[in-house]
């Protein structure tokens, strides 16, 4: 039998070179650079940290109930106990194999693998090297991100197009010469666009790449059909320094800001607790310090002027994206506990982030100083975790953390709306469409996936995962992932179809 992936290359492959011209003109670009990023491309999914993939194809509250959304495999990719991240996602890649879907995921001492999500194959596993020599951080996970713009990603099918997991393409014609309209926002003569030249004639395959922030402090980039690099990675950040958080901006509109990598860094291993900025074309690194440890597992969010939110302390400032000076400030109650979550209300920008007590609070980002609304919640121990969706009504949504719970309130007057069952500790918080995926930490780790609407499980993994979920959930393409403390990166969702 010949798969659906199959049998659309081998249609390419027959006499369609205009089709397979549009799709890496239009569609690799598309999914890279403009608004187009429904996929996950970062821990958080997207530069606001919202968590949230806008569409899927398949996953919806609506087919989860009808079943055949099953576990699918797991793959080993690291000793137990050493550390994975999420996995960044790359769905309806063309390469020389034809379509392929990839999972990225970081591991301990500057590993890093590609997993293809359709077969369960390793395509590739490189280690970059780096470990840092410090007895603290030795273990440290390598951080990655494929790049991404700090618009808001729009609400359209993710992937390359041509039907399948991703669902269909969508094109922009720019002016002549310029191709897909995103590809008027990218510098010609990027350290991130190798193969892009200038002007009529000079357009040529953008290769698509992947970034990877070693525990030594060095930003690689990588092709992601191979793990190869093009350049010499770059200095970043101090060794050693328990980075959290990896976020590559390609463009920030008109402000200048391009091609620019973010992290976070915590009071380890000498390193500062401070936000850090580099140029990937100048190898300029900028920072900001507030002295005191900053919140949450991401560490900052974006919003689509560039605009940097990070919590330290009781205090949720703003900073500017290119210097990382601070531009506003919120003083809480309490101390912030999560990484804030970049929101949008209609034409506004708002910034949630949780404290201590358990309290949200929203912020207009015109002006932090004044909340548009706050709501109490249950006392968190240790991490505070948000995210945010809008559900088909046009309603926006953040859930929180809460206890063993999940609760979602509706934006902006955060009205409580539901908490769900008990899911586990501090659990960790994913959307795909309008399912919401809990991961409880316990043993066995149980992910649990929610209706957006009212809270109640429609699905769950069961004693699947045998150890404690490591982190997130990724989603996309019909299928979401998890990795655990043994090592292993779990896929769940529907089977490829087949013919």
């Amino acid at each position: 039998m010949v798969g659906v992936k199959q049998k659309e290359f081998a249609m390419v492959r027959c006499g369609l070179p205009f089709l397979i011209s549009f799709v890496l003109a239009s569609g690799a670009a598309h999914a890279q650079f403009g608004r187009g990023g429904s996929e996950w491309m970062a821990s958080g999914a997207d530069a606001q940290r919202s968590s949230w993939v806008r569409s899927d194809a398949k996953i919806s509250t609506d087919a989860l109930r009808k079943g055949g959304f099953v576990f699918l495999w797991k793959t080993k990719l690291a000793p137990p106990d050493a550390g994975l991240t999420d996995a960044a996602l790359l769905d309806r890649y063309i390469g020389y194999r034809g379509f392929r879907s990839f999972a990225f995921v970081g591991g301990p001492n500057g590993t890093v693998a590609a997993v293809d999500t359709d077969l369960n194959r390793i395509e590739w596993q490189r280690n970059l090297g780096g470990t840092a020599q410090t007895s603290c951080a030795k273990s440290a996970v390598t951080l990655i991100a494929r790049p991404t713009s700090a618009a808001f990603p729009a609400a359209s099918p993710g992937g390359m197009g041509l039907g399948g997991r991703g669902g269909p393409a969508k094109s922009g014609v720019g002016e002549p010469y310029e191709g897909a309209v995103t590809l008027k926002q990218v510098s010609a003569t990027g350290r991130g666009f190798p193969g892009f030249g200038r002007g009529p004639g000079m357009f040529r395959r953008i290769p698509t790449v992947l970034f990877a922030l070693t525990p030594d402090g060095m930003l690689h980039e990588m092709y992601v059909s191979n793990g190869a690099e093009p350049h010499a990675p770059l200095k970043f950040l101090p060794s050693g320094s328990a980075a959290r958080g990896l976020l590559v901006i390609q463009n920030i509109g008109d402000t200048g800001v391009n091609n620019t990598a973010y992290a976070v860094t915590g009071d380890a291993c000498g390193a500062p607790s401070a936000v850090w900025a580099l140029d990937v074309e100048s190898g300029k690194v900028s920072s900001w310090k507030p002295g005191a440890p900053i919140a949450g597992d991401l560490g900052f969010a974006m919003a689509p002027d560039g605009t940097t939110y990070a919590a330290a302390g009781s205090a949720i400032s703003a900073l500017d994206p290119k210097s990382l000076a601070q531009k506003d400030a919120y003083s809480a109650d309490d101390a912030i506990v999560s990484s804030p979550v970049v929101v949008e209300l209609g034409k506004r920008v708002a910034v949630a982030a949780q404290s201590k007590s358990g309290k949200v609070v929203l912020l207009d980002s015109a002006s932090l100083k004044t909340p548009i609304a706050s709501a109490a919640g249950k006392p968190v121990s240790g991490r505070g975790v948000l995210a945010s969706w809008t559900d088909r009504a046009g309603n926006t949504w953040i859930a929180a953390s809460s206890g063993n719970a999940v609760t979602a309130m509706k934006a902006p007057s955060l009205e409580p709306v539901w908490t769900s069952p008990a899911i586990g500790p501090a659990p960790f918080l994913s959307i795909v469409n309008d399912v919401v995926f809990a991961a409880g930490q316990g043993n066995p780790g149980t992910l649990y996936a929610l209706d957006s609407a009212t809270g109640q499980p429609v699905w769950n993994s069961g004693k699947t995962i045998p150890s404690r979920i490591n982190g997130p959930v990724s989603g996309g393409g019909g299928q979401v992932y998890v990795t655990d403390r043994e090592g292993m990166l779990y896929a769940f969702g529907y089977p490829m179809e087949r013919e």
